[in-house]
């Protein structure tokens, strides 16, 4: 892999860092079909191999902002030894909340769609319950 890396980033425009996208095929989906969240063992064996190549990753990942959170500190070990990272660890943190704030609204949707869901079960019992005893009553009434 490390081989056909370095012959194509030497096709690279000169002075311009490669990038790379990185996804990993869900199983049991169609061919081209990105996991939901990154596969820590797999990036960790990628950055590892490829510690030596200077280029950048972009995450083709559903959850991206969790999986970046995942993926920067084995990007950082392995690939930035020696290079100041010039990150603002604050931004990890809004991404990090931002995404906690976005799984809470999805939490709350769902959790409103299953009461939904139970009330119309419970309305729908309680109907044909009513048009089950309906139905006696009318069959009493005719003998």
């Amino acid at each position: 892999m490390v081989d056909a890396m370095t012959k194509y980033f030497a096709t690279w425009p000169k002075g311009q860092r490669p990038l790379i996208d990185y996804a990993t095929q869900q199983t049991e989906k169609r061919l081209g079909a990105h996991t939901k969240h990154i596969d820590e063992k797999h990036f960790e064996l990628i950055t590892r191999e490829t510690r030596d190549l200077k280029f950048d990753i972009m995450l083709e990942i559903k959850v991206n902002e969790q999986s970046a959170i995942i993926a920067v500190p084995y990007a950082a070990r392995e690939r930035v030894r020696s290079e100041p990272l010039g990150i603002d660890p604050g931004n990890y943190c809004y991404i990090y909340e931002y995404a906690q704030h976005l799984q809470n609204e999805v939490n709350e949707r769902k959790r409103k769609r299953a009461e939904k869901k139970k009330l119309v079960m419970m309305m729908t019992t309680k109907n044909i319950a009513n048009q089950n005893q309906q139905k006696s009553q009318n069959i009493k009434e005719m003998k």
